[in-house]
């Protein structure tokens, strides 16, 4: 009687289980209504499974019930993926299409003498369904609940770590964590159940891959929980690098008071983590570590030759990274202007002021001697020229174009000046020119708004000429035909 109580009771509990997750993930009924069918015959074939571990039958009879029931629920289960997995999403008929195919390949194996193996792979995979479930309802709660405060408060405060260092363990970490944990704790939940406790320990700790070297001593171990282990560090030493990268530019903005990246900075960060990481891999699977230093050392010979210009390229990446030049920077090389976007221990990649996108080998920008243009400032000379006719009064000239440029000298989105106010604009007389007396207006520019400051100057400056009367001269030629 206490075991009729008990597997009524893990009955109950599978299914109530499945429908909380199904309510809870959906708002929309009709699709809530088809995911139910779509998981009703995995699910009312728990019962029979169940009843199989209780009741002890004659082999003749489990050769046709074992065949006859998964027989049954697999096409049940075609008919309902058919006619309700498009009103479902994507996830959600795909678990059901291979919960037929399971259901289909059980059927294969009940016909021979493995079917002892059926109730436990099945309710593996109901115990599977179940945890994945689980997880994806803590995420949706994360999402709907969780989220809106983090984004309110980064609204308010700006995004910073400090603010979304939880949500960010819980997308990068927790939850791929706990995807790949349900993999171990099912098999364990559903072998103990079909009492085959010692076969389920055997799939999860036994190591399916075991070499040995010469002395006999054990040189490679791999079995499915160190596998599953390697891969949930994985996503912990992401997050780890993630949060020392973070943590550090804040560090620095607060130290320095300059907002800028860190390349190489992160990189070193990013290189000492995953070294971290691939150390604890190659101790927790037995890896033998001289086999690694004779393929290393062989490899590294054959490398330093063949791969001459990717070191060249590596070696100036870190001269580039370690202060020369930095994402954002506006640079001029090889008569192409533009702002840095990406840098790389291979190339560097720069947004031109055309809207293409140049890469330069970081060797190629060092032979070409590139310029820095926002290098310890941001401001870049600009001078425009232009000439008036012999004659003009050019105090009266002057007073003309800085009334006409001053309405230039204002801030730009991010709330700095256009034009530096320290060193203002000035006019000056530039040279005698054949047709013209040539006069520069001379001014330091933000070195992004160069190009629109030009333009949209030498416009003003044109307009304000023609409407004060100074002529603009142009060079003329007085042509004389004898007879």
């Amino acid at each position: 009687m206490l075991f009729s109580v008990r597997f009524a009771l893990v009955f109950g509990w599978l299914v109530a289980s499945v429908l909380l997750c199904l309510f809870v993930r959906r708002l929309d009924t009709p699709q809530r209504k088809a995911a139910v069918h779509l998981y009703l015959p995995v699910f009312l074939l728990v019962l029979p499974a169940l009843a199989s571990l209780q009741f002890s039958l004659p082999a003749e009879t489990e050769d046709w019930l074992y065949p006859a029931t998964l027989g049954f629920f697999a096409l049940w289960q075609l008919v309902v993926c058919k006619k309700f997995g498009r009103r479902t999403d994507v996830s959600d008929r795909s678990v059901c299409w291979m919960a037929f195919f399971l259901l289909l390949t059980l059927l294969v194996v009940s016909l021979t003498p493995g079917r002892k193996y059926c109730v436990p792979v099945f309710l593996w995979w109901v115990f599977l369904l179940i945890f994945v479930s689980a997880v994806r309802v803590l995420l949706v709660l994360v999402e709907r609940y969780y989220r809106p405060r983090v984004q309110q408060r980064v609204e308010k405060e700006g995004n910073s770590i400090r603010i979304t260092w939880f949500y960010d363990l819980l997308k990068r970490t927790i939850s791929p964590v706990l995807f790949i944990a349900v993999l171990p704790l099912s098999i364990a939940k559903a072998f103990a159940l079909s009492g085959m406790t010692d076969l389920g320990c055997d799939l999860i700790f036994k190591p399916f891959i075991k070499l040995v070297n010469a002395e006999g001593e054990p040189a490679l171990t791999v079995s499915l929980l160190m596998l599953l282990v390697c891969v949930a560090l994985f996503y912990v030493f992401r997050y780890l690098s993630y949060f020392i990268k973070a943590w550090y530019g804040i560090y620095k903005r607060v130290t320095t008071g300059v907002d800028e990246e860190y390349t190489l900075a992160n990189n070193i960060i990013a290189v000492l983590v995953w070294s971290l990481y691939i150390v604890v891999v190659v101790n927790l699977l037995n890896i033998p570590t001289g086999a690694l230093a004779m393929v290393g050392t062989g490899l590294a010979a054959g490398i330093g030759l063949a791969m001459k210009d990717i070191i060249n390229n590596f070696i100036y990446g870190i001269q580039l990274m370690s202060g020369r030049l930095k994402v954002g920077d506006w640079i001029v090389c090889d008569g192409m202007r533009g702002q840095v976007s990406a840098i790389s221990y291979q190339s560097t990649q720069v947004h031109t002021i055309d809207g293409g996108m140049v890469s330069f080998l970081n060797a190629d920008l060092f032979s070409k001697n590139f310029k820095n243009l926002t290098r310890g400032d941001a401001y870049e000379f600009v001078k425009i020229v232009f000439g008036v006719s012999y004659g003009t009064d050019v105090e009266r000239v002057r007073a003309v174009v800085l009334a006409a440029v001053q309405p230039l000298q204002k801030r730009d989105g991010n709330g700095m000046d256009i034009v530096d106010p320290g060193r203002g604009v000035s006019v000056t007389f530039d040279e005698f020119a054949a047709s013209s007396v040539n006069v520069a207006v001379k001014q330091f520019v933000l070195v992004q708004s160069k190009v629109a400051y030009t333009a949209q100057a030498q416009e003003l400056i044109y307009n304000a000429l023609n409407e004060a009367g100074i002529e603009i001269p142009f060079p003329q030629r007085d042509i004389h035909i004898k007879n």
